[in-house]
């Protein structure tokens, strides 16, 4: 399997930076692709963002609409098994995040599902985590409807309505 991360920014690369690499250090499978998602208008980020390990991807396109168009973007730069979602603030931390969160997703056997970690308050976990198949039955890993905020919730929504939510330790 095959975990893409899909990373959303916009004018922090001094964050970006260090989100990056923080993150590329835990990811233990050389199979895991980072894609870092920058607007073409992010003159900042395309000048002082540097790459530093042949898994991170930088995909510059127009700045779209919506978060959820952002995302979705980024899963169709590179195709994989489970889509991770990141921003630019949250670098993962623990050693090996991909591969526990791909062995989370295996116990999906029609591959339609959500992994989730520790809950960031009463409601919803730090992370979201889709894989392939729901993407394809979704339209993506989030709608495009919302400009800036709620794609975690309706994914929330779906995942807790199809009872498809597994858990990753990281």
């Amino acid at each position: 399997m095959i975990l893409t991360a899909v990373l959303a920014t916009r004018g922090r690369p001094e964050l970006l930076q260090r989100t990056v690499d923080i993150t590329v250090t835990n990811m233990s499978l050389q199979s895991t692709r980072l894609v870092v998602m920058v607007d073409e208008d992010d003159t900042e980020t395309l000048e002082r963002f540097a790459v530093k390990d042949h898994r991170v991807q930088v995909e510059v396109r127009p700045r779209p609409d919506s978060l959820g168009e952002k995302f979705n973007m980024g899963c169709e730069a590179s195709p994989a098994d489970v889509y991770l979602a990141m921003v630019d603030y949250a670098p993962h931390v623990t050693p090996g995040f991909d591969a526990l969160i791909l062995k989370a997703a295996s116990v999906f056997p029609d591959g339609i599902g959500v992994v989730y970690n520790h809950l960031a308050n009463l409601s919803f976990p730090q992370i979201n985590a889709v894989t392939h198949r729901l993407t394809e039955l979704m339209g993506g890993m989030y709608p495009e409807w919302f400009p800036y905020w709620f794609v975690d919730h309706w994914l929330d929504d779906v995942a807790r309505t199809i009872d498809r939510i597994a858990v990753a330790d990281v």
